[in-house]
């Protein structure tokens, strides 16, 4: 059996497949904007009994149209109207999960405008003002919501153009050699020219952040939910520390709990950076059968794992677009069968060419017999849920 086999064999190999019905795929939510001033916004338009509700702003100097602390849970808020929007692509994932090249997919697609990590600029701001959490989500929501227009900050724009990742933004790399946003004016020109079809990629976010943006928002979100072996996830992270400032390479052999010793086994309180988090983040937001995806989010949500993009590539791309309701253009095809091929050798830390299947299944040879055994111990029931193989008893030698 190879060493990610599921427990129990099916018809279909993808996880999505299994479990996603595409009988509910029906377009929800029609878009309602919000009006600002500079003393309170309009954080939805209307409650249940059609009043106008508005919400004071906390701090105007970052232009954040702050939202209500109510969680949303009321049950006349379950459902989503319909809208007549492109679809807005959200992959939603934690950091070394692959989302890198899974969103060269829709990157590489010249129909559509793509940013690459936009949440990076919320961790910044978070760091600089000392958010709460809840201040922290509204930023991220307002970030997304004002992308979904091709409306832009300008403390946003400014972080952005002074991050590296920026180079991953292909639209934005086409208009300038910079890879600059430049202002917020020119970022919303870019971003209009592609008619409302937008991709990013999300690695600091959940369906409960999101939930909003659908329900009172109305945005057109296609979510691809991807996940990845924590065995995987948790090598890959292992590598990413040990090549970050301060730490030595001799820490990849010489150290017997390099988990514990670069902070991923544990912390207080417990973070998604760590196993037990990752693995907590996953449970809360895997949905694996219809009867489990609340009304909200019908047609919207889409599991796939890393590992089976990894094996089949172009099958599961072609898979991811049929989900979102857009062509699979020929560029994009051919770029995923050049940059996942055996033949690609390139093993940098975040090159997005390099043979996709040694790339999902390495750990199997980086990772000691101790600490999959720790990763097992913490994560059995995901390995499970997601039908990984549970045993560590196929290290290859």
């Amino acid at each position: 059996m190879p060493v990610n086999a599921p427990l129990c064999s099916h018809d279909d190999s993808y996880v999505t497949r299994l479990y996603m019905d595409r009988k509910n795929d029906q377009v929800l939510g029609q878009r309602k904007d919000s009006h600002v001033n500079s003393s309170e916004v309009t954080g939805r338009p209307t409650d249940a009994n059609g009043i106008a509700r508005t919400y004071k702003t906390v701090n105007r100097k970052l232009d954040v149209e702050w939202e209500s602390e109510d969680d949303y849970s009321n049950d006349e808020k379950t459902e989503a109207v319909t809208s007549v929007e492109p679809p807005f692509v959200i992959i939603l994932t934690l950091w070394r999960f692959g989302s890198s090249i899974l969103g060269q997919l829709f990157n590489q697609n010249k129909d559509i405008f793509y940013i690459f990590e936009p949440l990076y600029a919320t961790k910044i701001l978070s760091q600089r003002y000392h958010y709460t959490d809840w201040a922290l989500k509204a930023n991220q929501r307002d970030i997304i919501r004002k992308f979904s227009k091709c409306t832009f900050r300008r403390d946003f724009v400014g972080l952005m153009d002074a991050w590296g990742g920026k180079r991953n933004n292909r639209a934005i790399c086409q208009s300038n050699i910079a890879c600059m946003m430049q202002t917020p004016s020119r970022a919303s020109d870019i971003c209009k020219r592609y008619g409302g079809r937008l991709a990013t990629k999300l690695i600091r976010a959940d369906l409960d952040l999101l939930k909003p943006l659908i329900v009172d928002d109305g945005i057109n979100l296609k979510i691809i939910h991807l996940v990845r072996d924590p065995r995987g996830a948790a090598a890959s992270r292992i590598k990413y520390r040990i090549t970050e400032s301060g730490f030595h390479n001799g820490l990849n052999s010489a150290a017997p709990d390099r988990l514990q010793t670069l902070g991923l086994f544990s912390s207080t309180p417990e973070t998604v950076q760590t196993v037990r988090g990752m693995c907590q983040w996953i449970r809360k937001n895997t949905l694996l059968s219809p009867e489990l995806v609340p009304p909200w989010l019908k047609g919207r949500y889409h599991l796939v794992r890393y590992e089976d993009f990894a094996d089949s590539p172009l099958a599961v791309t072609q898979d991811l677009y049929d989900f979102v309701g857009l062509p699979l253009r020929e560029d994009v095809r051919n770029w995923v069968q050049s940059n996942t091929n055996p033949d690609t050798t390139d093993n940098r830390l975040f090159s997005t060419h390099k043979n996709s299947h040694s790339a999902a299944h390495h750990w199997v040879r980086d990772l000691k017999a101790m600490e999959i055994k720790r990763i097992e111990a913490e994560c059995n029931d995901v390995l499970r849920l997601l039908n990984y193989t549970s045993s560590s008893n196929q290290l290859l030698p």
